[in-house]
């Protein structure tokens, strides 16, 4: 569960409205997206066959584009963390 803060809410909204300003507020901050955004990424790079970097520093010093291992161990984790909501609607099973 996240704690998201917001301003723009009165005591006199419905629990509706106050869900469409929170939703409105993530999808500025792009958390809505970023679970589909990781998951397309990894398949991506599968179908492209590279990735499987793993937290032993050796993708670190092999990377062209010069990634560290910190970003690499964060989408992994994003990563793990988004197909147990959404890999079944990227990868297309039902």
């Amino acid at each position: 569960f996240e704690t998201v803060k917001i301003s723009d809410i009165s005591p006199d909204m419905s629990f509706l409205e106050m869900l469409d300003i929170v939703n409105e507020e993530q999808m500025k901050q792009g958390k809505v997206e970023a679970k589909k955004r990781v998951l397309a990424m990894v398949a991506q790079m599968d179908k492209e066959g590279f990735g499987n970097c793993t937290n032993l520093y050796e993708c670190q010093a092999a990377c062209p584009k010069g990634i560290t291992v910190d970003y690499i161990a964060k989408m992994n984790r994003e990563y793990l963390m988004a197909t147990a909501t959404y890999a079944e609607k990227v990868y297309g099973k039902d």
